[in-house]
């Protein structure tokens, strides 16, 4: 849920930045791998990126 609300409200590039880089060493020490961690929040960022309140991507296709 909070990947989904971050993306709905930031640009997808900083939304990932931000929160990669903040939740990537707390992943790595419950041993979740990095690869994971990355591909589970692009997708639900850019699924935030398509919904409202902005929907920049629907508007531009």
């Amino acid at each position: 849920m909070l990947f989904l609300f971050i993306g709905s409200l930031l640009d997808t590039p900083a939304a990932i930045v931000i929160i990669f880089f903040i939740l990537e060493p707390l992943a790595v020490n419950l041993g979740i791998d990095a690869i994971h961690l990355g591909a589970v929040i692009v997708v639900n960022v850019v699924i935030g990126f398509i919904t409202a309140p902005f929907g920049c991507n629907l508007f531009v296709a």
